[in-house]
Order: C-alpha cells, then structure tokens, then sequence
C-alpha cells in the first residue's frame, strides 16, 4: 500500500512578508474581488485597545457563522520608534502564509485622525504615530467551507466549516514585528461572537473567551487555536491535562483510547527527557482532504502545548493507520523537546532536520516499544523498512545540501533527513554502547544535551550534536558519523546493529551506483531478525534486551 505521513518543525522560517502598518486608517487594501461591507469591520472597533497591561492581544471574531468569516484584529501599544510593522510569515514550517484567503486588511488606533499612509510593496505598509500610541491590524479571514474536503492533508492551511474553525497562529496571525523574538511579553487571546454561536474556544495558551498569558512571539506564532462544536476528550497526565479534540469520525479507534494512548505516552516522554513542568496539552485531530483506497494521508505540526494533526479517512489497512497515527502522535511530542528545547537557529533548520526529524523518529520508535505499544519483531520489521527505504531513496548517495534544496518539489528529498538522521541516530547508540561496554546509550547523549540547553537556552546546531557524540565514542567515530551525514558517504551497518535482542538473517540489500555518486561501489545494508529464543528465561532475556536496545 501506499502510504503519505509528513511532519512539520514547530518554528517559522526567519524570512519574512511584511505588511508594515501604524494606526487605525478607514483605508483598506483587499486581496480579495470582493472586499467585506464596512459593517464587518464596525464590529471590531471594541477588539483594538488592547486590555490595560496587555502587551499584544490577539482576537478573533466570529462574523458570520455559516460562511464562516472571522475577523482578526492584533492590537498592541506602538513601537517606541514611532512606527509600528505588523508582518505574516513568508512561510510557517512547511506551510505558505494565509494571506491569499486575507480580506481588507485595515490599521486602526482608538482615536484620533488616521496619519497618512504609504505603500511600501504589495502587501505591505507605513504609517507613524505617536511614541507608544496603541495601534492595530485588522483584517477579514474567510475560509472555503470546501477547503475542508479538498485539503491537501500536511499543509496545515486554516480549515473551517459550520461548526469548526482550526488555525494554527503563524498562518493565520500577523504579528507587531518589534516583539519578535524570545522575548516574553504579556499576551491576551481573545474569542468575540463564538459562544454566541454555540462554538467552543481553546487555543495552546487556555481555553475559553478571554485568556492572559505570558510568552514570547515566537510561541504565540507556533499556537494552536481552534473553536466549534467538537468532541472533547480530557485524561490526567502528570502535572497537567491531556485535551483532545477530534473533529469527523473516521478514526478507526475510539475517542477514549486516543485520549488514553496520547495521555501515557506524554507520561512516559517526560519521564524519558526529565520534564517536570509539563502542564496541559492540547491535541487537535481533523478529518479532511480526499479518502481514496490504498492511500494514508496523516500530517502532523508539534505547537506550542499541543500538536495539530491532519488525515484523511482511511478506507483499508486499518491497522496500519493505527500504528501510523501513534507513530505521528508520538513523534510529533518529542518535538516538545527536541526541536523545541533544542532548536536551530532561525533560517539554520534545514541543516539540523537530520537531527530534528530524523532522531525524533528513533525516539518515537524507542518510546513506543519501551511503552508496550510496540512488539519486538514489529520494530525489527520497522527498523528494516528503514534500511530498505534509504537505501532505495534516489538521493541517498548525495549531499544532505542538495537535497534540502529539492524537499519542497521531491519527495525522496523531503524524506532524506528523515532516514539518514535516524540511522545516524542507530549507528551513533551503537557505538556509544560498544565504548561504554554497554553502560551508556544515545539516551545519556539526549538527555546531556537537553541538560545544557535547559541551563543555557541558545540555538543548538550540528557542531553541538557531533562534538557530544565524539566525547561518549571517539573522534574518528565522529567524523565518520558527519561524513555520513551531511556528504551521504557509506558506513557499514555492523551485524551486531541491534546485538543481542537482533541478528542478521543471512540476507542483504545491495545498491549500485549511479553517475554522480560520491563513491562509485555498490552498497550492501543487512537485513536483521528478532533472534530466536532458546527458552522461556531466554525469551524474557530477550524482551528486556529489546527495550534498551530497539
């Protein structure tokens, strides 16, 4: 069968379109033929003061119900240089910015006389204002109630229907440029006209009509914010609630054992990276795009406090989708740490994704079997489609550069960090437990490095990944690691790989070289079984050696 599943970074690209604006101007610009009445935006006059020691409010505002149309105004005290830029992201992870489904954006300030406006590009303007006058950005937000059957699953494009809107904030949020950054500031989410409607509101930050918070920018962009009449399933988790919000009803599993399945394996993540502050946690599942037979279509964006994931309705192999949606779920959480805690510098993360995404899939596999979820022989079977999938992947014998140049329009490309990192990832716990003669692993190595970076938050790039490695293995073995990495040079798969719980089963892959290659041999690549159990003591041997190792 064929299976599609994608996976977005939980950050924006640094790159950005920006709409520049100071001002409440009863001047519009329309993306749209035809621009809202003037009576839509009268409704948001109240949303542009921001609330007495608020330093950005977002609202949103249910317009009319059955289209639906939802206002958003951002509103801010100006910058203190006079003039204030409010900005959309160029692109959000994988994601291009909403701004086509945009109507009349409109710069508002509470009172006074609107100061003239200049037009910088398309799409963006100019405007002054007094020193720290408040200031905002209004705009009319209309989604194709078609878009939710013709979705392309894995873009996370704002959906709504009757009943239902979910948006995730760096796609649909333009934000006041001079609070980007980690910077934390006092934030307000604000919901008008919803539960006049009957809809219920949640978002990353709280639930509710009215929620205050404090974070930075950047975290209120990687929001999650959903509202409508969905189903609501809440479990205990450690220190904080599970929230699971489903919307259509072609899971084939029930809402309960999804809420249970993503409440213990958070639990069991944050005993995993030593996460003790884990407070609530927001999960939001929506049926959309096209079914057909034969085809999983399963995406999902880690979030601030939460994840988004978007499928299509399975039609066969029903247990497969099961096992991916966990895998999704699960791998989706990790990002919570890594790609959260550790994260490239903005405009960096392609360079890292082999370690973002692709050890993010070791630990998804790992967490999974060591939580029961996972039998041995299916994670052997696992790991081998992984050898099998890279091996076959046209680009597994380029520059890891190369093809981040070509993952928007390629899919092997796409894929390649994905695969090469979690190799990586399994060649790197190997060797750290051969030099440690089995009293270390990768999991010493991620929790090191998590250690670090909770002390002294900063970028982490892939000189920090090696250089931890090189200190648990050796130089050599480091070098070969990043040779393998980033210029796709081949390093033997030992046959003691997944020793003692697995062994080789006599059989090999073998690649050939194509022109171009960095190497011009063929590639051979081991195909491992679960090795077989002598006796009910050996079993049990075997099962805990398949925890730690697998």
């Amino acid at each position: 069968m064929l299976r599609e599943r994608a996976s977005f970074m939980p950050f924006p690209a640094a790159a950005l379109a920006t709409l520049v604006a100071v001002a409440f101007l009863p001047a519009c610009v329309s993306y749209d033929a035809q621009p809202a009445p003037p009576s839509t935006f009268e409704a948001a006059a109240d949303d542009a003061q921001p609330p007495p020691g608020v330093d950005c409010a977002y609202t949103f505002r249910l317009v009319d119900a059955e289209r639906p149309e939802i206002l958003v105004t951002v509103a801010c005290p100006g910058d203190g240089s006079g003039a204030t830029t409010f900005a959309f992201s160029e692109r959000f992870g994988n994601v291009e910015p909403v701004v086509g489904g945009v109507r009349d954006v409109r710069v508002l300030r509470p009172r006074g006389a609107p100061p003239p406006v200049a037009k910088i590009e398309d799409r963006a303007w100019t405007a002054r204002h007094r020193p720290g006058e408040p200031v905002a950005a209004v705009y009319a937000l209309t989604v194709d109630r078609s878009a939710v059957g013709a979705a392309v699953v894995g873009d996370q494009r704002p959906l709504a229907d009757d009943g239902f809107f979910h948006a995730v904030g760096g796609v649909v949020c333009a934000y006041p440029a001079h609070l980007a950054g980690p910077g934390r500031f006092r934030f307000a989410v604000r919901w008008r006209g919803f539960a006049e409607a009957g809809w219920r509101t949640w978002s990353s930050f709280g639930d509710g009509p009215d929620v205050r918070t404090e974070t930075s920018l950047d975290e209120m962009r990687r929001g999650l914010f959903v509202a409508g009449k969905m189903r609501v399933v809440e479990r205990p988790s450690g220190d904080g609630d599970v929230v699971v919000l489903l919307r259509g009803d072609g899971l084939p599993m029930p809402d309960g054992e999804i809420a249970d399945f993503a409440a213990r394996i958070r639990r069991e993540a944050c005993a995993f990276f030593e996460d003790r502050d884990a407070g609530r946690f927001l999960l939001a599942l929506v049926e959309a795009g096209t079914s057909e037979p034969l085809r999983h279509r399963l995406a999902g964006m880690a979030l601030t406090e939460g994840l988004s994931l978007v499928y299509s309705r399975p039609q066969d192999h029903l247990e497969e989708f099961r096992r991916s949606l966990r895998h999704v779920i699960v791998h989706e959480l990790i990002h919570v740490w890594n790609g959260g805690t550790l994260a490239a510098e903005n405009g960096a993360e392609d360079e890292l994704l082999w370690f973002t995404e692709g050890f993010t899939d070791f630990y998804a596999r790992r967490l999974l079997v060591r939580a029961g979820y996972v039998r041995p022989r299916r994670a052997v079977d696992e790991i081998n489609r992984t050898v099998q999938d890279y091996a076959a992947n046209r680009w597994s014998r380029r520059r890891l550069a190369d093809a981040a140049e070509r993952q928007f329009v390629d899919a092997d490309a796409q894929r390649l960090p994905y695969l090469r990192g979690e190799l990586a990832a399994r060649l790197a716990d190997y060797e750290i437990r051969r030099a440690s003669d089995g009293r270390r692993s990768l999991d010493d190595l991620m929790r090191g490095l998590l250690r670090r970076f909770r002390e002294s938050p900063g970028p982490l790039s892939s000189h920090h990944v090696l250089t931890a490695t090189e200190t648990l293995t050796s130089r050599a073995f480091a070098r070969r690691l990043a040779a393998f990495v980033f210029d796709g040079l081949h390093v033997e798969l030992p046959g003691d790989l997944l020793a003692p719980a697995a062994e080789p089963s006599g059989t090999a892959l073998e690649t050939t070289a194509v022109a171009g290659d960095p190497d011009d041999g063929p590639r051979r690549f081991p195909v491992y079984r679960l090795r077989p159990a002598a006796d009910a003591d050996d079993r049990r041997s075997l099962a805990a050696e398949a925890l730690r190792v697998f």
